[in-house]
């Protein structure tokens, strides 16, 4: 399952059986785009689906609905 928090009282999620593809990435970021018309902003792990051409190239496209941020592919605590 993939989720994410829309604001302080919705969130979103997406079951799949699957392996995460970017396909289905895209998918699930879309949804919101339907009932929302702020920008969005996404905070993503390193998931090396995340950084695929069709994730990137989609983020480009959309830029002005969403913005992509990665969290360091590690931190020392």
């Amino acid at each position: 399952m993939i989720s994410s928090a829309i604001d302080q009282e919705k969130m979103q999620y997406m079951p799949y059986s699957e392996t995460m593809d970017a396909e289905k990435f895209v998918e699930f970021q879309k949804r919101p785009f339907r009932s929302y018309n702020w920008k969005l902003y996404a905070i993503l792990d390193n998931l090396r689906v995340y950084h695929s051409k069709t994730v990137k190239q989609w983020g480009e496209e959309n830029k002005d609905r969403i913005a992509l941020f990665f969290l360091p592919s590690y931190s020392r605590g």
